[in-house]
């Protein structure tokens, strides 16, 4: 009985996934840079899903796997954003598979399979003594449809670097035989890739998991890097072993090097189980799958593994959190298989570029995920620090951002309500933006970039570093929806030197401009003579001093600084301060302890990461690694 109901509570969870996929597509595929919710993943996905039913019949009897099918469909329907249309889709796919079928022949073949190596019963980790062992990824290159350049950078580049960052980040458990999977290829569903000629066998062929790579450019939507499936499972085990990678050609000229990988490494942890179809296979340290390994707080998802659990209540400040917030919006699987957006942004396995367009970080979350998987032993050391949230409290995870904002009114995470298109500092006082919304953030204002223009200066095509600028090139800030209005043109621009202001080093800050008297009016900054910025926020050069924080400004034409401490939540009024140089402006001071962290590393290579405000110390891109992040990891 037991059993039985742990195949239930396995397909129940897939049932919710599916029941997402049958939401109407929103509108936003442009930010979707990962291919989860793409049809050809859902639909292997599904497939996997399809085994995983006529296992549990071969195991349990055709009666167990008809009852976890209509308890998966009763969960579909009871599901936020289920309904009856969900339920029926759900229960046609698995009645076509249940217990019968193709799926049902592989499985017993597996089965068989393993009976013949003498190994008796599917194994579980936790009896046999797993050693923990550097993954082994082979992976098969499938570049046909690419044009020349691309596939060069794919094959020479791109893909061993992933690899690569992938093995600085987790071993792999390895267990008794398994014995061969189930050929992952028919007429009908191909995994993204070309079928074999002769059916993979990662065990005997020595390695853990073998990915396909194809450049399908056909494949992908709007704005979509790259999309991955896997392809098949370690039948004792539920580990993938084999997985299908699908990198969009035409994205390659246009988005930065840094972007592409950190997209293709992103695709590769769902391979390695990151997904709502492979959470019911995820094993605690019994070698038992977990009982809930989603709840729920009210609609919203959290993942609630113990690694996870316990790192995210450590992240976010908060004791109470049940796990971590997961993803509701989207298409498809993207629905569960990333961290909340709101919550987690630049966080690498999010469903969308960050709105600041940085790069995006592989955190501890993540990692703990993969440790709750019960297949990888990650190294928590090579971990970059997530900022975003960190100790924000109960209310940023279990609140929506305007209960959240209102009831911590020092908060810089969140732009206030009304603030479109206006400009502002991200957290940390690191970057100039503007306030925005995608169909990722639930309504919340946050302050965004664009994209680094790959025809520009430094050719972003060719950029591993994370475009810590201040300030964003002339006619550059944004665009887009705002219009000119919002936009930091060259007329600005030039009046930087005349402020005292500047926006391309390391260590400048951005600096939030308040309205005269601290009013709600409109905030200027003002050089004597009568030159004045209409904007909310500029960037100025900062440093530190026993925790201090100090403003500097640059006299134009290079002559003397003049630097003007800025205590956490004080004003600044220039016009006073600093008479003959300013007519009026009004500085908000940022919290003082976060951006002297953010500036104390000293020695850290800007193409290899940045100094974080959450610790002090340097956080390393995926591809690099060090104390300093000059460390390469291919």
């Amino acid at each position: 009985m037991a059993a039985t109901r742990a195949g239930a509570a396995l397909l129940a969870l897939l049932a919710a996934a599916a029941a997402l996929c049958a939401l109407p597509a929103a509108a936003h595929s442009h930010d979707a840079a990962c291919g989860h919710h793409h049809p050809d993943v859902e639909a292997a996905s599904l497939r996997l899903l399809g085994q995983r039913l006529a296992l549990l019949a071969l195991r349990e009897g055709p009666a167990a796997a008809s009852a976890a099918a209509e308890a998966a469909a009763r969960y579909a329907a009871a599901a936020p954003g289920g309904g009856a249309a969900a339920a029926e889709r759900l229960r046609q796919l698995l009645a076509a598979q249940a217990a019968a079928g193709p799926a049902a022949e592989e499985a017993l073949a597996r089965l068989a399979a393993f009976a013949a190596t003498g190994a008796g019963a599917p194994r579980r980790l936790a009896q046999s003594g797993p050693t923990s062992a550097p993954i082994r990824i082979k992976t098969e290159f499938q570049l046909s449809k690419a044009p020349d350049a691309a596939a060069r950078l794919i094959r020479d580049s791109i893909v061993p670097t992933a690899v690569a960052a992938l093995a600085k980040y987790v071993r792999v458990k390895r267990g008794g035989p398994a014995g061969p999977p189930a050929k992952p290829f028919n007429g009908r569903q191909s995994c993204l890739a070309e079928a074999p000629a002769t059916p993979p066998n990662p065990e005997k062929d020595g390695y853990d998991l073998l990915l396909y790579v194809t450049a399908d450019g056909s494949r992908c939507f709007d704005g979509m890097i790259a999309m991955s499936a896997a392809c098949d499972v370690d039948p004792a085990t539920g580990r993938p072993v084999i997985g299908s990678l699908n990198i969009c050609p035409q994205s390659l000229p246009t988005t930065s090097r840094g972007q592409v990988l950190d997209s293709v490494v992103h695709e590769a942890v769902h391979v390695l189980g990151f997904s709502p179809s492979h959470y019911p296979d995820w094993r605690g340290a019994d070698g038992q799958r977990y009982a809930q390994p989603v709840v729920y707080n009210g609609r919203a998802p959290f993942l609630a593994t113990p690694k996870v659990a316990a790192e995210a209540r450590r992240q976010f400040g908060c004791a109470t959190a049940p796990g971590a917030p997961l993803e509701t919006e989207g298409m498809g699987m993207s629905s569960l298989a990333h961290w909340e957006y709101r919550n987690t942004q630049h966080e690498l396995m999010t469903a969308a570029r960050p709105l600041d367009r940085q790069r995006a970080v592989m955190s501890r979350l993540t990692l703990a995920a993969l440790e709750d998987s019960g297949w990888y032993d990650p190294d928590y050391s090579q971990a970059a620090d997530l900022e975003w949230g960190q100790g924000a409290g109960c209310d940023f995870i279990l609140s929506t951002c305007k209960d959240f904002a209102d009831r911590n009114p020092g908060q810089d995470l969140y732009c206030p309500q009304g603030a479109d298109n206006a400009a502002r500092c991200s957290a940390g006082a690191r970057l100039w933006g503007q306030c925005r919304s995608s169909g990722f953030t639930d309504g919340c204002l946050i302050v965004a970039r664009e994209a680094p223009d790959a025809a520009g200066a430094g050719g972003a095509a060719s950029d591993f570093s994370g475009n810590f600028i201040c300030l964003p090139p002339a006619g550059g800030g944004g665009g887009g929806q705002s219009g000119a209005a919002a936009v930091l043109d060259a007329a600005t621009q030039a009046l930087l030197p005349r402020l005292g202001a500047s926006g391309t080093a390391p260590d400048d800050r951005c600096f939030n401009l308040g309205a005269p008297g601290g009013g709600g009016g409109a905030s200027t900054l003002c050089a004597a003579g009568g030159d004045c910025v209409g904007a909310r926020a500029m960037c100025f050069r900062a440093a530190c001093s026993g925790g201090k924080l100090s403003v500097e400004f640059q006299a134009g034409g290079g002559g003397a600084k003049t630097a003007l401490e800025c205590p956490t939540g004080t004003t600044l009024n220039l016009g006073a301060a600093l008479t003959g140089r300013y007519a009026s402006g009004q500085l908000q001071c940022p919290d003082n302890a976060r951006t002297c962290r953010g500036l104390s590393c000293g020695a850290c290579d800007p193409a290899g990461g940045f100094c974080s405000f959450a610790t002090g110390q340097c956080s390393c891109w995926v591809e690099r690694t060090g104390g300093g992040c000059s460390g390469k990891v291919a």
